[in-house]
């Protein structure tokens, strides 16, 4: 009995010291046995005009649009908060920046019940269409969000298949074709994100050897094939013919001849699992808007 009671205790710490080595040392899960930080170069995080406005009633000067200039706008999730940074840093570089105003109208569109049909009876949606009525022909809109958002279970897609890119496909009707826009709309595909949060390994000097670090070309090309179906289902919904949505691939910014990779001369160029850094933001933004707006 007891030689039963002592087996099983060692059995017990054979396999939980080996499941902490593996977690420890191996690094193959992105629960890690090591303290979490993210590895930001971030100077400040945009908060978008719905949020501002949302926490005071009166809409600030920053988020109105500017007859005298030419306005960009960008709404989405946090990925439209990424390129703000790159806008910013793009005006300060230029040689007439006051000619352009940035106006982040959301980074929190995907959040919530996006999918039901009623959030596009939302207060954010006709918040957004409203702003957007009153662009006028020089200003960009600007729509991106993660890839995430648009990836269905297994179960969705027996329900419907493509169900989340055909709602935000819907979505984006309701917001850009319920009343004309003269403003020229872009539609952003995804940059890069890994399949776990593992920032914090591939920070570390060797991390660009590290498997979880590495960029997979058919696994990027599978992450914004889903916001390609939305984008191609939207064409098929009525348009207005004269402003037909530009679509930006951010590809060529990461991945050469098929070849990906997320490490550049300033290091690894995500701050988490999902999102580039401010640094990479103002390349990007350079290498993909620049003779676009």
């Amino acid at each position: 009995m007891n030689f039963k009671i002592t087996l099983s205790f060692l059995i017990y710490i054979i396999v939980l010291a080996s499941i902490t080595w593996l977690y420890k040392y191996q690094q193959i899960s992105p629960i890690l046995i090591v303290p979490y930080k993210v590895q930001t170069d971030w100077s400040y995080e945009p908060i978008g005009c719905w949020n501002s406005q949302s926490m005071d009633s009166n809409l600030s000067t920053n988020c109105q649009l500017d007859d005298s200039m030419d306005n960009i706008l960008l709404f989405g999730d946090s990925h439209a908060s990424q390129l703000v940074l790159g806008f910013e840093n793009l005006l300060k570089t230029t040689q007439a920046p006051s000619s352009k105003k940035i106006i982040l109208l959301t980074s929190s569109l995907m959040n919530g019940h996006w999918p039901s049909p009623h959030f596009f009876d939302s207060s954010q949606v006709k918040f957004i269409s409203s702003v957007l009525a009153e662009t006028s022909k020089n200003d960009v809109i600007i729509f991106t969000v993660s890839s995430q958002h648009v990836k269905d279970s297994v179960y969705g897609n027996l329900k419907q298949k493509g169900r989340l890119s055909i709602s935000l496909a819907k979505l984006l009707a309701s917001i850009l074709y319920t009343q004309p826009i003269k403003g020229k709309i872009i539609l952003m595909l995804d940059t890069p994100h890994l399949k776990n949060d593992v920032a914090r390994i591939c920070y570390r000097e060797e991390g660009y050897k590290n498997k979880l670090c590495q960029l997979n070309y058919d696994d990027y090309m599978l992450q914004n094939s889903y916001l390609i179906e939305a984008y191609d289902y939207l064409k098929t919904l009525p348009i207005n013919p004269s402003n037909e949505p530009i679509v930006l691939d951010p590809t060529p910014s990461f991945c050469n001849l098929k070849e990906c990779s997320l490490f550049d001369e300033s290091g690894f160029m995500l701050i988490d699992g999902n999102h580039i850094k401010m640094s990479v933001s103002h390349k990007l933004v350079k290498e993909l808007f620049i003779g676009v707006i």
